[in-house]
C-alpha cells in the first residue's frame, strides 16, 4: 500500500506553561488542591476543546540525577540542597 503524503500547514499556535499549576490524579486530594477547588472556567474551555498534554519537569526527566545538588528559594533566600 502506498504511503499517504502529509502536508504539514504553518498554523499558530500557543504554547502556555503554567509553574505551579499542578496535576494531582489522586482524587481524595482534591479538597486541598487550589485549582480543583477555584472557578477555572477559560480552563476548562481550553482543556476541553483543544490539544493539550502533560510534561514531566523533575528529576530524570530533566537530567537531574539523586547526586545532583539545585538551588531552591526558600524564606532565608536561595540556598543549595540536595536531592
Amino acid at each position: 500500500m502506498a504511503k499517504k503524503k502529509v502536508t504539514l500547514k504553518n498554523k499558530p499556535f500557543v504554547l502556555i506553561i503554567r509553574d505551579g499549576w499542578g496535576y494531582n490524579p489522586n482524587p481524595d486530594e482534591d479538597e486541598y488542591n487550589a485549582v480543583k477547588c477555584a472557578n477555572t472556567p477559560t480552563d476548562d474551555m481550553l482543556m476541553a476543546e483543544y490539544p493539550n498534554c502533560l510534561i514531566h519537569t523533575y528529576g530524570g526527566y530533566v537530567g537531574l540525577t539523586a547526586k545532583s545538588v539545585i538551588k531552591t528559594l526558600g524564606p532565608a533566600g536561595l540556598f543549595p540542597r540536595s536531592l
